[in-house]
């Protein structure tokens, strides 16, 4: 005891310097550091507390044993803590810079796409707008916008809103019942009984009671903020589009035709299978659901008057029909009508489609001969050449591509009981030849040929004439003489690129149509959507697709980056077609018959009998394309998915188990029903 107090008093003057100074001081040294120390009277102590051996103290050495660990302080405790916390605060503020600085560039670039997430601006700022105009807008004074419900109102014009006659008691119970004399606005105050409706107004049954028909406007707008070039279907969802990304924003779309815009698949198919009598005038079939549908995309009210579209409040979709655009100056924004007149816009849309191709013999056979010729394209030659059908004894058609098979059979099915002979006439060995590998395009040439047409491939025509009965005579390379009342040609579509060389806009010269990048564009404010526009896809390269979903894509892509979107064209389109009952495809991607071809097929009762089926479009092992025969479902999803993996594949077999070619499902149950009865 006497030996651990002697052994304090000797640290004491220490420990009183030691505790004074920690105000003072923060970073610390170890007593025993320093030079001249000597620990002996204290080494008993230390050695029985600490680790068995030097190494191990060294490497942990614990908490302090004797006062010669106990840390000394080195330096002042405000000038470290002024120090450190400067150099924090110089770390604080770079990352606060560094921070806000990619937040700004992922703003500016839209990294997170957050116009595409949240609602648009137009939208977001809607309420406000009408408010601020409701408040500008003066109170209406007692004389001039109050009518009294007791008066007997004059009749009202086709623009105004009228104030419907109510009776006596419902004239007592309501208070203030007021007609702002401004169209289409009525103003009700504390109305405590509601009137029932008419029983004599009834839904529309049919799309037949709705107007469809256009007239054709000659007020151009002095400017209009989006111009699109075309009424089809590429142009009218890229105004929906645009509409749904920029809600007051205001559309003029120009067309050719006089009428409005409209789909043109049924128009060798649906109308001809499931239209009735009336269905050159409804322009209406029937749906696999039953219901009765039009071809039409919207009413006439759905469309601004031209005249209107400049005032409109909240902006909307004109149509000017029976106009065209000749010539673009992309520099001023200035577009230019074949009458003379011009139009400035903002920005612009090139959806001018494409126009169906002649043959050159018949191009320059004469008025007499192209009066019984028919270039299908249009809801008028759909009319025309049901009306010839009905009249006629025979009709050819020259093509052998989708609309002249499907043309082919659509007339023999709609008009064979009538004495119609429809004849076929191509110059490849079957079929839809472009499309389909040779013994799946021969095979659709004789399904053909079981419903009645006549098949003439690998001819062409060498010679047309008009006889003395009036019909016509087609003369083959192969020495073979065809009589026909009406002729049909289908050889496929050219883009419509009247537009390129007054506008200055580049044309591709391999695939045809406007050359344009990912992103639709052809030029500064310029875009080009549909059947016209060469786009470069980022899976399969450069290339022009015709069909309708393409058009439908490419228009909602192009109308979405008019207002700023910026997204590439990365959807791989599909289509499809109904030749004969037992050839029904569908297609999506690269399908070109010239690349190399695997066909997996499901067998059938007959070797020779095709049911079900996938081909892939192989390039360098790397399925670029696919047609599914007679497979439905949800193939064309897994068809789409293994063109953009981009992998290459070895066992195709393996490869189209993915696919729904057996019915698995049915022949188990077959099975587990024999079973049941054995047991």
């Amino acid at each position: 005891m006497l030996r651990r107090i002697l052994y304090l008093s000797q640290r004491l003057p220490h420990i009183c310097r030691f505790y004074a100074s920690t105000s003072h001081f923060t970073c610390i040294r170890l007593r025993s550091d320093f030079k001249g120390h000597n620990s002996t009277d204290d080494s008993s102590l230390s050695a029985k507390n600490s680790a068995p051996s030097e190494a191990s103290h060294s490497d942990n050495p614990g908490p302090p044993v004797t006062y010669d660990y106990i840390p000394i302080p080195h330096q002042k405790y405000h000038s470290v803590y002024a120090r450190l916390q400067k150099k924090f605060n110089m770390y604080l503020a770079f990352s606060l810079l560094l921070f806000t600085g990619s937040m700004y560039l992922a703003y500016k670039e839209d990294l997170f796409a957050i116009e595409a997430i949240r609602a648009p601006e137009s939208y977001r700022f809607r309420n406000r707008k009408m408010k601020s105009s409701e408040s500008k807008a003066a109170p209406p004074s007692s004389e001039d916008s109050q009518t009294s419900v007791e008066k007997v109102a004059s009749p009202a014009s086709p623009g105004e809103q009228t104030v419907p006659e109510q009776s006596k008691e419902a004239t007592k119970s309501s208070e203030h019942i007021y007609a702002k004399q401004v169209p289409m606005a009525v103003v009700v105050d504390k109305l405590k009984e509601t009137i029932e409706p008419d029983d004599k107004v009834r839904p529309l049954e049919s799309s037949s009671a709705v107007d469809h028909n256009i007239t054709v406007s000659d007020v151009v707008p002095e400017h209009i903020p989006y111009l699109i070039i075309g009424s089809g279907t590429a142009a009218y969802y890229a105004s929906l589009a645009i509409r749904a990304r920029d809600a007051d924003a205001k559309v003029l779309m120009v067309g050719e035709e006089s009428e409005l815009p409209y789909s043109r698949p049924p128009l060798s198919k649906e109308l001809w299978w499931y239209g009735d009598e009336k269905a050159t005038e409804t322009l209406e079939y029937k749906n696999l659901s039953g219901k009765i549908k039009d071809v039409y995309y919207e009413a006439k009210g759905f469309y601004v008057p031209p005249s209107e579209i400049t005032e409109a409040a909240h902006g909307g979709v004109s149509l000017l029909p029976g106009h065209r655009i000749t010539k673009l100056d992309t520099s001023g924004h200035v577009a230019y009508f074949d009458d003379g007149r011009e139009i400035r816009y903002g920005k612009c849309l090139i959806a001018t489609g494409g126009k169906p191709r002649n043959h050159p013999l018949v191009e320059k056979a004469g008025t007499e001969v192209n009066r019984h010729v028919t270039l299908y394209r249009t809801i008028d030659d759909f009319r025309y050449l049901d009306q010839k059908a009905k009249t006629s004894k025979s009709i050819v058609i020259i093509g052998g591509g989708l609309l002249g098979s499907e043309l082919a059979y659509s007339l023999n099915r709609r008009h064979s009981s009538h004495g119609l002979k429809v004849t076929q006439v191509f110059r490849e060995k079957g079929n839809v030849a472009q499309v389909l590998p040779e013994f799946l395009s021969v095979f659709t040439s004789k399904e053909l040929e079981k419903c009645g047409i006549n098949i003439i491939p690998e001819s062409d025509l060498t010679d047309i004439s008009v006889g003395s009965d009036g019909r016509l005579i087609l003369t083959l390379n192969s020495a073979e003489t065809v009589y026909a009342d009406h002729v049909v040609i289908s050889l496929g579509i050219e883009p419509s690129t009247e537009l390129a060389i007054p506008s200055q806009l580049e044309v591709d010269k391999e695939n045809g149509g406007f050359t344009v990048d990912a992103e639709l564009r052809a030029r500064s404010d310029v875009w080009v959507a549909g059947d016209a526009s060469s786009f470069y896809d980022v899976k399969l390269g450069r290339r022009r697709v015709e069909h309708w979903e393409h058009a439908q894509v490419t228009g909602r892509l192009a109308g979405e980056n008019m207002t700023g979107a910026g997204k590439s064209y990365w959807h791989q389109s599909s289509f499809y077609s109904l030749i004969a009952p037992n050839v029904h495809f569908q297609a999506v991607g690269k399908v070109d018959s010239s690349l190399p071809t695997v066909s997996v097929f499901a067998s059938g009762k007959n070797k020779e009998e095709l049911t079900k089926g996938v081909v892939f479009y192989m390039n360098h092992d790397i399925i670029v394309g696919v047609v599914l025969f007679n497979v439905f479902g949800d193939g064309i999803d897994v068809a789409r998915r293994l063109i953009s993996d981009g992998r290459k594949q070895k066992d195709m077999k393996e490869v189209a188990k993915l696919f729904d070619l057996y019915e698995v499902a049915e022949e188990n149950e077959k099975s587990n029903a024999k079973e049941e009865k054995l047991t």
